[in-house]
């Protein structure tokens, strides 16, 4: 199935099941009609896409994690109504339509959203066919996400704090949008019962930094090579110097010129010993290879020695 129909199906699953929300006769209809208004107002729906994804690369049907996905874009769209509110962005418009306090006034707007946060809750502890321990798992990951240390204390940076500098920008992104997008993934893993790694991997925010590219004074990008396993460090900016290996410990250093010089006791290519006769002397490897342009792992390289001691 290509992305496009994938994408598509989700979305149908996702309006099919908003659809059939807050739907009963009661005396107080309006306000099953703001939150519908709202609700039902059109969207990408990319967290619960996410969620439903997730649940289905971990093995399951994506029609069981519809009450999670679901659930989550209840509290997205209550924190949009609010969002609109005067005393916060005073927006009259959202997607293309006038706002949710513009068409039923402040008072219902704010009740609007109250009612569809714990509906969210609702939707998850009574998910069907899924175990009573991955639904309170769901709980606690969407009220970690949503609440004071989530998209709520993102929401007071922005309008209370009225945060300028990056690094305060980059905590509000973080807070106000970023938890919520990785509780949409993570959402997905509880769902399909995924092992606590893949949880852990699919919540990470920010993304794992590439680990910095370490370099010797003079410009040479290094690379260790432990127990003839290597590891290739990927690109950064900082010259950094790197202490001096222990006796039979084993680096090798990538020039810009791509030529290749061991550093340590003992020859990579041959596990000969080195010469020991100082820096610049002619070492035992045959050198017999290259590295090739950055991008590639240095596994990949054919394992040779420098045709200097760097020692």
């Amino acid at each position: 199935m290509s992305y496009e129909t994938q994408y598509a199906a989700y979305q149908q699953g996702i309006e099919d099941y908003l659809a059939g929300l807050f739907t009963a006769e009661t005396p107080y209809k309006k306000l099953y009609e703001a939150i519908r208004y709202s609700l039902l107002a059109g969207g990408k729906r990319i967290r619960p896409v996410l969620t439903l994804e997730f649940a289905r690369l971990g093995g399951i049907d994506w029609h069981l994690a519809l009450p999670y996905g679901c659930a989550l874009e209840l509290v997205h769209n209550y924190s949009l109504i609010h969002d609109d509110l005067p005393c916060m962005d005073n927006d009259d418009l959202r997607r293309g339509k006038p706002t949710n306090h513009k068409v039923y006034g402040e008072t219902l707007a704010v009740l609007a959203g109250d009612a569809m946060q714990p509906e969210a809750f609702r939707l998850m502890a009574e998910a069907p066919c899924l175990p009573a321990e991955n639904r309170l798992e769901a709980v606690r990951t969407l009220a970690r996400a949503c609440g004071a240390d989530g998209m709520v204390g993102g929401q007071v940076l922005d309008t209370v704090y009225d945060v300028r500098d990056a690094a305060g920008l980059t905590v509000l992104n973080r807070l106000k949008t970023g938890v919520m997008i990785s509780a949409a993934a993570e959402l997905g893993c509880i769902a399909s019962e995924m092992p606590a790694t893949m949880r852990a991997a699919a919540r990470r925010w920010p993304p794992a930094p590439r680990r910095p590219r370490q370099r010797w004074p003079d410009g040479r990008t290094m690379v260790s090579s432990g127990s003839w396993r290597t590891e290739w460090w990927a690109a950064g900016s900082e010259n950094k110097r790197i202490p001096a290996p222990r006796c039979g410990y084993s680096f090798i250093a990538l020039s810009r010129s791509r030529t290749t010089t061991v550093k340590g006791t003992r020859c990579i290519e041959d596990r000969g010993p080195c010469t020991g006769r100082g820096r610049g002397a002619p070492c035992g490897g045959r050198n017999r290879s290259t590295p090739p342009a950055g991008g590639r792992r240095a596994a990949a390289f054919p394992r040779s020695a420098g045709p200097y001691c760097r020692r």
